[in-house]
């Protein structure tokens, strides 16, 4: 799944370029941020492009695996002019984008 590979090498490059050790509320982050990528998409006509990223959002929180309400809980209400909703996995994703 080319999907995990493109996160582990997003969490791979972060890690580096801050000098620390990689945390779980990241991966929240990075799957929020590719959510929002592809909500994007969606709104100006790209359903293609939106299923793509939302491919790799629905891989992301995969990794991050929500178990709690407070797991599920965005770190951002909006991200890149998206609001997120109140609670957010991966099925979420799915269920927006048609995945």
């Amino acid at each position: 799944m080319y999907e995990r590979e493109i996160l582990n090498a997003i969490r791979k490059r972060q890690a580096q370029q801050h000098g620390k050790v990689y945390v779980r509320e990241e991966d929240k982050a990075i799957a929020e941020d590719f959510y929002a990528a592809a909500m994007h998409e969606m709104r100006h006509g790209s359903r293609t492009r939106a299923k793509e990223i939302g491919r790799i959002a629905v891989a992301a929180y995969e990794l991050y695996n929500p178990q709690t309400l407070d797991d599920a809980a965005p770190t951002r209400q909006i991200v890149k002019g998206i609001n997120l909703p109140d609670i957010m996995h991966q099925d979420v994703v799915r269920q927006r984008l048609g995945l």
